[in-house]
């Protein structure tokens, strides 16, 4: 039987280095945001349902989606933000709902789902547990400065579209802490890994 394992955090937090330490033990990682932009490319269903809610001018001029345009679009508007979900979000669940599927009926023991929003979109129902990686929030603010080039308050803006990671921590099965070193971080998921095999 398959253990479906959810991964989430809070942006910056370092879940993107957790799912890589998987992949290099050689356990299979469904990553929602490749999924989406999958969905997103030219011509794909996601990609002709956006167009026919924003219109054309969400497009490259090679046709393309302009996740730049689009995110701008809808980052700070609520209204766009909710017209965005309202397209992606059930075509998204149902891709990932056909994939944990898959990995149901295949004979490995073990995939992980990589999914940022899991608990604010309810896909822990559809796992078996869900672990969390988990930085403080200064240290989340910090990272997310630093890698988008954002200000403070931008950064605080973008987390607050998702739940705040102390919320994830409680309701997490399995919590990494990834504040610290990689060396650390590989060492708390290789130990959770031997509590599984």
């Amino acid at each position: 039987m398959t253990l479906v394992l959810g991964l989430t955090g809070s942006i910056a937090t370092g879940k993107s280095a957790i799912a890589e330490i998987f992949r290099e033990h050689k356990v299979p990682v469904l990553d929602a945001d490749v999924l989406t932009h999958e969905l997103q490319k030219k011509g794909a269903v996601g990609w002709k349902a956006l167009i026919d809610e924003f219109g054309e001018g969400i497009l490259t001029l090679d046709g393309e989606l302009d996740r730049l345009k689009l995110g701008k679009m809808t980052f700070f508007n609520e209204l766009q933000m909710e017209r965005l979900r309202k397209v992606m979000d059930p075509l998204i669940y149902n891709k990932i709902k056909g994939e944990i599927a898959e990995f149901r009926k295949s004979a490995i023991s073990l995939a992980v789902v990589d999914i940022p929003l899991l608990f604010e979109k309810g896909y822990q129902k559809l796992v078996d547990q869900v672990m969390v990686s988990y930085a403080s929030m200064e240290i989340e603010i910090d990272r997310l400065m630093n890698r988008d080039k954002l200000s403070e308050e931008e950064a605080k803006v973008r987390m607050n579209w998702q739940d705040s990671i102390e919320t994830k921590r409680k309701l997490a099965d399995v919590v990494i802490n990834n504040s610290g070193s990689i060396l650390e971080t590989r060492e708390q998921v290789k130990q959770w890994l031997s509590s599984v095999s």
